[in-house]
């Protein structure tokens, strides 16, 4: 099992929809990596939670599904996750954030990183973090545990 899956898993029992059929999903057209359609290939779960701002794709058309989920792409995911069951998200204000390669991190996952300091998914120290490493399985457990401690 990947953290692709486990990712699916998490979503689906948090009771956020996941679609098994590519033609589901709001993107036209849905490739891997190199561009090759997935909507002739295995079925791939490809995960519909789009419209409500928790998942997007890599643009308005190509998704990525086979694409490795970074550290800040799965906290953007619980953040996104946390704004849409309506939780206080005011904790990553005024967070002012230490790593040593904070730089590296995306615009778009700022505000969820400092969010997930705030609440403790991960600790705001002088350190790497490394925004843009895969989520290792233990990683995506402390992650999801504090989360689900933490998070309301």
């Amino acid at each position: 099992m990947s953290v692709h899956d486990d990712l699916s898993d998490l979503l689906t029992t948090l009771g956020v929809s996941a679609a098994f059929n590519t033609a589901e999903a709001d993107f036209s057209e849905i490739t891997d990596e190199n561009g090759i359609s997935l909507s002739t290939a295995e079925p791939v779960c490809v995960l519909s939670v789009d419209e409500n701002g928790i998942v997007t794709g890599v643009t308005s058309t190509k998704f990525s599904p086979m694409a490795e989920i970074t550290k800040e792409n799965l906290l953007v995911i619980l953040y996104r996750y946390a704004q849409y069951k309506n939780y206080d998200v005011s904790a990553g204000n005024g967070v002012e954030l230490k790593f040593t390669d904070a730089s590296r991190i995306s615009t778009y996952a700022v505000d969820a990183v400092k969010w997930a300091c705030g609440i403790g998914i991960i600790e705001n120290i002088r350190t790497t973090f490394g925004p843009k490493k895969e989520v290792l399985r233990g990683d995506f457990a402390q992650f999801i545990k504090t989360f689900c401690e933490n998070a309301n």
